[in-house]
């Protein structure tokens, strides 16, 4: 009916309609499904059907806008088969996100980011350009010359020494290695300490004191919370963890100055996301720990199948684990279950779920360490909490309030003054504490003052 439908659309005569029908029933398998109803189809049937109602008109451009999309790995290579059968009898634009579709399909291929074209020739022409074998890494590599710094770390090794040489950077000092065995097996990778107390590390006592050989003190930064952009960022990819209980290979991870702050894990399109939730909470139980367990450095994980993209802080991911564990809380949701991470958005609370926009946005430089410095709050009860895109915006706008009024010598009037409008259950008390921390901040400040309307806010306060 629906092929019946498209060629009445052109009109064609009944006879030429029942032979185009068998024609395109024979070149793209239909004959065993051909009197099903389309809405019963499955994935890959239905993009088969798609692809035939496109072909009616004869068309000399065909456009295949993500085919495979949400396809299993059968019917994937189904379709490919199919494309590859049209090859050479008409011209098809297809845009994908898999790079080894890009390879196996094309005889070009163009790379665009952001809506500009950032390259264009066969496969092997972009390799030779990029200097790289694999086509993936020709990507990666497209993306470092837009501002990331790529690093290919293998082992545990490598990693401890690229975390050595970006904290000499950036406290400008030289570390012997008898200074820096010490340093580095007592406050960074102490076997006593976890990921609360890494994160206390990370977010209060950034500053860690080392004993020089000489005897002397020097106050060692492991993120620069005041001048934030003498922070350095690398990103990795494929990382193998081998000593935990079972071996795993991490997507990606973004180091701060040596020091894995972000963990991203990315499924492919049509995926839930939540299968990314669950990765990460078996990276948690197998291997996080394993070695001298700078992986418990995490701050901030990413979860994304390009279509959605969220973020959630350690200890949510943490404090879950522990729930599951417990068999009375199996069905409980908790602010540590699935449903409580977090969607980025805009200045106006606009919801960023696409991977490519996300990234963009929220891994700009200044965004993620502003996030990682200014915006997390680390609580009496040892919780990591990742304030929300639009507490951020609130905090920021009252912070700004401040700052401009005082410019301006508006204090003790009206125009200094404003508000914030937060509906209930959306963290107003979380948005209003950490605005009072960062205006504690504020070098023309003497004094802030914190009013709650609740007891249990009041001693909540007084604790933290």
């Amino acid at each position: 009916e629906n092929l019946e439908l498209m060629c009445g659309v052109h009109g064609f005569s009944k006879e030429k309609s029942k032979s185009k029908i068998s024609e395109l029933s024979r070149l793209l398998s239909l004959d065993e499904i051909i009197k099903k109803k389309a809405v019963k189809l499955s994935g890959g049937w239905q993009r088969r059907l798609s692809i035939a109602m496109a072909l009616i008109s004869e068309p000399e451009i065909l456009f295949l806008d993500e085919p495979t999309l949400g396809l299993d790995v059968i019917a994937r290579s189904e379709l490919w088969d199919i494309i590859r059968a049209l090859k050479g009898k008409i011209t098809i634009i297809l845009t994908t996100h898999y790079m080894e579709e890009a390879e196996a399909l094309s005889d070009r291929v163009g790379i665009m980011r952001d809506g500009k074209l950032l390259a264009c020739g066969t496969p092997n022409e972009i390799k030779s350009k990029a200097n790289t074998e694999n086509f993936e890494k020709a990507f990666i590599k497209m993306l470092t010359e837009q501002g990331y710094e790529y690093l290919t770390l293998d082992c545990q090794t490598a990693l401890i020494e690229n975390l050595r040489v970006q904290l000499e950077k950036l406290n400008n000092y030289k570390f012997t290695d008898k200074e820096w065995k010490y340093f580095f097996e007592n406050q960074i990778a102490n076997a006593n300490e976890g990921i609360a107390e890494k994160s206390r590390k990370i977010q209060e006592d950034y500053i860690q004191v080392l004993r020089r050989d000489d005897g002397t003190s020097k106050n060692i930064y492991l993120i620069d919370k005041k001048n934030i952009h003498n922070n350095y960022l690398q990103v990795i990819n494929q990382y193998v963890e081998d000593g935990g209980s079972h071996g795993n290979r991490y997507d990606v991870t973004v180091l701060v100055n040596g020091l894995p702050l972000i963990h991203i894990e990315l499924k492919r399109r049509g995926v839930a996301l939540k299968e990314a939730f669950n990765q990460i909470n078996r990276y948690q139980r197998e291997s996080f720990w394993a070695g001298c367990g700078l992986y418990e450095y995490v701050q901030i994980f990413v979860i994304s199948n390009g279509t959605h993209t969220k973020y959630y802080s350690n200890t949510t991911r943490d404090a879950h684990i522990k729930e599951m564990s417990s068999a009375r809380n199996k069905t409980k949701k908790t602010s540590n279950s699935f449903e409580f991470t977090s969607f980025w958005a805009d200045a106006n609370n606009k919801t960023i779920p696409d991977l490519v926009d996300f990234t963009k946005t929220f891994f700009a430089k200044h965004t993620i360490l502003n996030i990682l410095t200014k915006y997390c709050v680390f609580t009496s009860e040892k919780l990591l909490l990742v304030m929300r895109p639009y507490q951020i915006v609130a905090t920021e706008r009252i912070i700004s309030k401040i700052t401009t009024s005082t410019n301006y010598k508006q204090t003790g009037t009206l125009d200094a003054g404003g508000y914030i409008w937060h509906t209930t259950g959306s963290g107003k008390t979380l948005t209003s504490f950490k605005t009072a921390q960062l205006a504690t901040q504020l070098p023309f400040i003497d004094k802030v003052l914190f009013v709650v309307d609740r007891k249990d806010l009041d001693y909540q306060t007084i604790k933290e």
